[in-house]
Order: structure tokens, then C-alpha cells, then sequence
């Protein structure tokens, strides 16, 4: 039953991935129409959407989680989206800044996070592999939970651990000097990053993916998961990848077009 999974493409994956992928196109959308061509509108409407974010990013990172168990190699899937994510940091910190449009770098986004969360699973598979499944959900479940407002990324600095009240530990001031700890979740002052998903917490809620992944790479999945029913959702979460990597692009264009052709937006 395992082997036949594995050749089998559970189509429910690719539209909930596909429904994230939709989702992300229009917020990032509305961002950059308030953000680069100075929209009300845009802004207004970002700001609307701005609490579904975490929830349809979440779903994505968790499904990413569990499509590593089911990958023929971590290793080349994570080194290509480092890549690409490397490429993303270099274009919007250094090369947008050159054509007028600063104030939109993306330091360590999703794709970054995705991309050494996946090697670090290749790196640590056979340890992490000892832990039984259920196990493991509960485990990273928990440091979830704890670690839920270690960062705030979008405006103050977090660095939260625990659960409450006097059962809370506050990061310390003097860890928000140094700047190269972001990937951790620990922003400098004066750190900003359009797209921010630090390792801490993302990288636990990628983790109950891979041990639910466990169930998938077993065959233990409903029969109903398997038929494609809904094929845009479905082509954007095959796509998911290039999509991310063309949207931006793609939506500046539009509304560059959209900016020239009825004067300003919105």
C-alpha cells in the first residue's frame, strides 16, 4: 500500500496547496499596491486580509512538511529553493532600491524558511525518523505552542517563550543588537524584511508535517483525498514553486499597466 502511494498524486494536497498559493497572489498584491504605488485602496484591503495570512501560510508550510516525506531527494529540492530564495534577497534588498522602488527587501521569507527547514530534515531524517509519529506531532506541537510569541513579524520585536503570565520568559533587550540572528526569530531594532518567516517557531509547525507526512508515505490517506476535483487549485499547488517565483513580477507589471493606463491607483 506504501508503494502505491507513492506513485499516486494526492490531489487533495495539491488544491489545499493551490487555495494557499491563490490566497498569497492577492495579498501580496494588495501590499504592493499600497507599498509601491501608493494605493488607499491597496493598503486598506491588506490590511483586511493581513489576519488570514499566518493561517493560509501555515497550511502551506505544513503541507511542505509532509511532501518531504513523499520527495526522492530533500537534499536537491532544499539546495534549489535556497537558490531561488538567495536570488529573491538580492533582488528586492539590492536591485528594486535601483529602479525607485526601496522600502520592500525580503531578508528571510517563506521560501527561505522552507529551504533550510527542508535540509535540516534531510540533514537530521534518520534521528528524527526514531521518533514515533504521534509522538513527534505532540512534541513539536508543544515547542509551537511555547514558541508562539517568540517573534512578532510584523511590527514589534516579540521574543516571548512559555504560556502565559508569570509563566512567560522574555528574551532579553541586548539580543535584539545583533543582526544576523533573524533567521532565529531574534530581529534587530531596526530590523524590516517584507516577508518574514524566521526558522523559530515556523520550523515546529514544518515539523508535525513531516510526522504527519509519515501516515501519507504509509498509503494511510481516504480514498477521497486521491481524485482532482477543483483544477485551478489544483495547477496552481503543482505550480506552487513557479508561481512564487513569477507572481511578483507579474503583479507589478499589472499594476504598472493598470497605474499608466487610469493614472493613480486607488
Amino acid at each position: 500500500m506504501a508503494e502505491l502511494t507513492t506513485r499516486r498524486r494526492i490531489a487533495l494536497l495539491d488544491e489545499i496547496r493551490g487555495f494557499c498559493v491563490f490566497c498569497m497572489i492577492f495579498y501580496h498584491a494588495f501590499a504592493f499596491a499600497g507599498d509601491a504605488f501608493s494605493s488607499s485602496l491597496g493598503t486598506t484591503l491588506y490590511r483586511f486580509f493581513a489576519p488570514a495570512e499566518p493561517w493560509y501560510a501555515g497550511v502551506f508550510i505544513l503541507i511542505c512538511g509532509i511532501s518531504c516525506r513523499l520527495s526522492r531527494s530533500n537534499w536537491k529540492r532544499g539546495g534549489k529553493l535556497l537558490l531561488i530564495a538567495i536570488l529573491i534577497t538580492i533582488i528586492t534588498a539590492f536591485g528594486l532600491p535601483r529602479i525607485g522602488l526601496s522600502g520592500m527587501p525580503i531578508w528571510f521569507g517563506i521560501l527561505h524558511m522552507l529551504a533550510i527547514s527542508i535540509l535540516l530534515f534531510a540533514l537530521l531524517r534518520k534521528p528524527l525518523t526514531k521518533i514515533p509519529p504521534m509522538v513527534g506531532i505532540v512534541i513539536f506541537a508543544i515547542l509551537l505552542l511555547l514558541f508562539r510569541n517568540w517573534c512578532n513579524r510584523t511590527s514589534n520585536l516579540g521574543g516571548e517563550f512559555g504560556l502565559w503570565g508569570p509563566l512567560v520568559w522574555h528574551m532579553p533587550d541586548s539580543w535584539h543588537q545583533a543582526f544576523f540572528l533573524f533567521p532565529l526569530g531574534i530581529k534587530h531594532i531596526h530590523f524590516y524584511s517584507a516577508d518574514y518567516f524566521p526558522l523559530i517557531p515556523y520550523i515546529f509547525l514544518f515539523l508535525i508535517g513531516t510526522y504527519l507526512g509519515v501516515y501519507v508515505e504509509e498509503g494511510r490517506v481516504p480514498e477521497w483525498a486521491y481524485p482532482e476535483r477543483i483544477k485551478p487549485f489544483d495547477w496552481l499547488g503543482r505550480h506552487a514553486l513557479l508561481i512564487y517565483v513569477i507572481h511578483m513580477p507579474v503583479i507589478f507589471l499589472i499594476l504598472l499597466l493598470i497605474n499608466f493606463i487610469g493614472g493613480r491607483l486607488i
